[in-house]
């Protein structure tokens, strides 16, 4: 799936998400077909889907569509909240009994790439060890 339609062009966007997938369909204008995409419902594939929206134009759209500007400083919030979720999520799994298997090496993975504010965050003043 290639970078959305410029502004002013409408899109369908549809999604099925599951826990550990999303289906996503996007019909652009003209198209009879949706391309559709099955990615990962991990932080990072769910990045790659929004930056596809690189011209922001679907977000200038909602706005357009729904009277109601998007809050940037929310959406800062929501992307910090759903880290500290993932970071929540992660240490209760390790606190419990659990084997070492390829999931669980794969979420330490995760755990070890939400644990690094100052990468992931860079516009925040952390303090220095």
């Amino acid at each position: 799936m290639t970078s959305v339609a410029s502004a002013g062009e409408r899109i369908y966007l549809g999604m099925d998400v599951s826990r550990d997938k999303i289906a996503v369909a996007m019909l652009r204008p003209g198209e009879d077909v949706p391309a559709v995409e099955v990615i990962s419902s991990d932080a990072e594939m769910v990045r790659r889907l929004i930056g596809k929206f690189a011209d922001r134009s679907v977000l200038a759209a909602y706005a357009e569509a729904t009277g109601t500007a998007i809050d940037s400083g929310a959406l800062a919030l929501f992307r910090m909240w759903y880290d500290l979720s993932e970071i929540a999520g992660y240490i209760e799994l390790f606190r419990a009994a659990h084997d070492d298997t390829e999931d669980s090496a794969e979420s330490w993975k995760n755990l070890e790439y939400f644990l690094r504010p100052a990468e992931r965050w860079p516009q925040l003043r952390l303090p220095d060890p």
